[in-house]
């Protein structure tokens, strides 16, 4: 199995912020909800160079092509906060869905199907 880098990681987190917050965000919102201001402007800086984020002024948005790709992050935090949910606590569910999200193997077909089972008597 393939492990998740750290990068990618920072970056998936910063897509994922930039979509709860609606589109856009301080680096220093993002630097406090990554918990390092310097992997937050490392996250942001590749982001950019991928056309994912645009920067002006200490602001980060979501491009068109960022959108498409945070609102897949989002989801795929949500089906499985909602899936971990039906399995833990909610205080629980909600910190382990931020590591399942980057998993490159859990899809939403993979949590749509284990919701299914676990979901039969």
């Amino acid at each position: 199995m393939s492990r998740v880098s750290a990068d990618r990681v920072a970056r998936e987190d910063v897509l994922r912020y930039l979509y709860e917050k609606g589109g856009s965000a301080s680096m220093a919102e993002i630097g406090e909800e990554l918990g390092s201001r310097e992997t937050a402007e490392k996250a942001v800086m590749e982001l950019e160079e991928l056309g994912l984020v645009s920067v002006n002024r200490g602001g980060v948005g979501l491009t068109g092509e960022g959108y498409v790709e945070a609102e897949e992050v989002y989801q795929r935090h949500a089906e499985a906060e909602r899936l971990l949910a039906r399995l833990l606590s909610k205080e629980h569910a909600h910190p382990a869905a931020h590591y399942i999200e980057h998993a490159p193997l859990v899809t939403s077909e993979l949590i749509e199907l284990s919701l299914i089972h676990i979901s039969e008597p």
